[in-house]
């Protein structure tokens, strides 16, 4: 007589047997830990360029616990018993080496070698895409912007970053959608009146002095230490509300404004926002009549300047 538990134990055994016959694509999940992960990396023998930082960041989140698990599989285009060759998945096997942990990945086999050519073609999801889909009450356009300012917040936060005015890839390397999810639920608030404010009173009269997400930040940063104060800095020189002759919020209005004209920045991104800084810090400080553009433009090799 048949043992039924016998059965049950091999018919997902069979079912996997006959579609690799079949030669169809199959799919397993696994807790890959560093062992299993070099074995599999010994089929990587064919593959683009590894990108060192890439693998960093992945290892970085897997040793925090910020890995999420999903069904992007590790694909292979041989079968379990002989997997031939990794065509991909190699940057999540390499850090699962670096970061000394087991993580649960999805291993698809039988994969057509000429598949190598489609995959990592889709449009990658941004910061903006996860907010807004995690985020309940935050539509598309401030989902957006609020995913190009947070990774920057969540670097400016760090007590042992110094250069926290990181620009463009970076920023967005510095921080795990994750952590960016996370961040925007603890301050989905503050982060939606920024957007509004900006939208209010930056864009309604005249083409903007900067993005919005820039402005969004120097209003974020500024409000947090005083809220009066950044009304006032911020409506001058993104609004060119009140200016008044020789100061330095009519210095820096007068500078973007001969950028935005010209429509070249002689500046980078990194040195727009310490200069912001440094000129909010000496408006802060009483320092605020007859100052000169050069006074107030950061130099490289200067100490970075945080919002005081």
């Amino acid at each position: 007589m048949t043992n039924p538990k016998r059965k049950e134990y091999f018919l997902p055994f069979l079912i996997l047997r006959d579609k690799l016959m079949r030669g169809e694509i199959t799919y397993q999940g696994e807790i890959v830990g560093p062992e299993l992960a070099q074995q599999l990396l010994s089929y990587n023998t064919h593959n683009r360029m590894l990108s060192e930082s890439h693998i960093e960041t992945l290892a970085d989140l897997m040793k925090r616990g910020l890995w999420k698990r999903n069904a992007q599989p590790v694909q292979f285009i041989g079968t379990p018993d002989n997997p031939i060759r990794c065509i991909d998945g190699q940057h999540r096997l390499h850090a699962i080496v670096k970061a000394g942990v087991d993580v649960y990945m999805t291993l698809a086999f039988n994969v057509p070698e000429e598949s190598a050519d489609t995959i990592d073609n889709g449009k990658r999801r941004t910061h903006g895409d996860h907010i807004f889909f995690r985020v309940p009450g935050i539509k598309p356009g401030p989902a957006k912007e609020i995913g190009v300012i947070v990774p920057t917040l969540i670097i400016y936060e760090r007590p042992t970053i110094v250069q926290w005015c990181q620009s463009g890839q970076l920023a967005m390397k510095g921080a795990s959608s994750a952590e960016v999810v996370n961040y925007v639920q603890k301050h989905k608030e503050e982060l939606l009146a920024a957007y509004e404010w900006v939208d209010k009173h930056c864009f309604p009269t005249h083409k903007s002095l900067r993005s919005r997400s820039e402005m969004m930040l120097i209003r974020v940063l500024t409000r947090r230490v005083d809220p009066a104060a950044s009304d006032s800095f911020c409506s001058q020189i993104y609004g060119d509300v009140n200016l008044q002759p020789e100061t330095i919020e009519k210095v820096i209005y007068s500078w973007l404004l001969d950028m935005m004209m010209k429509e070249e920045e002689k500046h980078t991104t990194p040195h727009i926002r310490y200069t912001m800084a440094k000129a909010w810090n000496k408006i802060r400080s009483g320092n605020n009549k007859n100052i000169k553009l050069r006074h107030l433009i950061y130099k490289k090799g200067e100490p970075a300047q945080r919002f005081k």
